[in-house]
């Protein structure tokens, strides 16, 4: 694993997000999304719930909302609600807040270049 990389910037110390951190914050992301499907397939008629099965494994449905998920929080919000809770957000390599096309690539590859997870203060 990687040591703590601590960064001196004008704003303050910022200290890159250890990996419970990440992955807290990615359990709570993915509970939202499982709650959320529960919630709306468990009110949706059979019939209907039988053809959304039929090609696709349940999986896939909830692979698809969770990066649809990640992208509107993430592009709008600048965070999701598991890095809200776990006081973390995205920064590229120069400790700025992420452009457009960083946050969709972030959405969708993790581990895009200069980009990562660092502890911050909302």
């Amino acid at each position: 694993m990687n040591e703590d990389i601590i960064i001196d910037k004008p704003a303050g110390n910022l200290k890159e997000a250890n990996a419970l951190k990440k992955n807290i914050a990615g359990i709570i992301d993915a509970a939202i999304i499982i709650a959320f499907f529960i919630g709306v397939t468990s009110f949706l008629p059979q019939n209907i719930l039988d053809k959304l099965q039929h090609p696709i494994r349940i999986e896939f449905y909830i692979l698809i909302l969770l990066a649809l998920y990640r992208l509107v929080l993430i592009i709008f919000f600048n965070e999701t609600v598991g890095m809200r809770i776990c006081r973390i957000k995205f920064l590229n390599g120069g400790l700025q807040p992420l452009s457009l096309k960083e946050k969709i690539l972030a959405v969708f590859f993790i581990l895009i270049n200069g980009t990562g997870y660092y502890n911050g203060k909302h």
